[in-house]
């Protein structure tokens, strides 16, 4: 198979504005068709600032059920305020090589930087793509398995395996719709990876609920 395989590309799920993206997943962990499903420790954003375990008092660990108060939680601690917080916290503390490469400095200014004439570069605002990357570090990864089927012959990995991806800083998905090209328009978006072996067993599901909830699937 020549470039990536599918499980290193997404395929997004695209939800309508206003799209209940908590109740979708509950929805989706609660399906027949789910064997299992996994979600990360109550602290995951704990790295971001965002202290999940205080805004969710009684809340011993997440669960498929208490997605939808999650979701709700991402929403009123995730703020832009929040992102800059966070952005502005990781650079500071960034090597400098990384804050260097993020600026894109001519050979000069970071020669004049290394030697402290001019700004030095953790004085500089954050760049735009340190913020997104930001974004993109700090997520929620939701892994499940489907019911096994026969396989005609061993896979490398479990083919009924797959994960999805939520932005908590990004949850209505601006970021990955203008990255992506998509419709600028619209709700949430929900990244997709599943393994190549049965790619199409899980797309066929996810589009099915995505269509559920006036949304569609789209890439790989």
């Amino acid at each position: 198979m020549d470039g990536p395989l599918p499980h290193e590309r997404p395929a997004y799920l695209l939800l309508p504005r206003g799209a209940d993206l908590g109740a979708l997943l509950a929805q989706a962990l609660a399906h027949p068709d789910v064997r299992v499903g996994a979600l990360p420790p109550l602290w995951f954003l704990d790295p971001a600032g965002i202290d999940l375990v205080g805004a969710l008092p009684g809340v011993r660990a997440l669960t498929a059920e208490g997605l939808p108060r999650l979701v709700e939680a991402l929403r009123r601690l995730c703020t832009p305020e929040a992102l800059a917080t966070c952005a502005q916290r990781t650079w500071r503390a960034a090597d400098a090589h990384v804050r260097t490469h993020f600026l894109k400095l001519g050979a000069l200014k970071t020669v004049a930087a290394m030697f402290g004439l001019g700004a030095k570069s953790r004085d500089h605002a954050p760049p735009e793509a340190f913020v997104a990357e930001q974004v993109r570090v700090h997520r929620l990864e939701v892994q499940y398995r489907l019911a096994p089927e026969p396989a005609p012959e061993p896979t490398p990995a479990p083919p009924e395996e797959g994960s999805l991806i939520v932005y908590p800083f990004d949850l209505d998905g601006r970021l990955a719709r203008r990255e992506q090209g998509l419709p600028a328009e619209g709700g949430p978006v929900i990244e997709l990876f599943a393994y190549a072996w049965q790619h199409e067993r899980h797309r066929a599901f996810w589009a099915r609920l995505a269509s559920d909830f006036g949304g569609e699937l789209r890439g790989v």
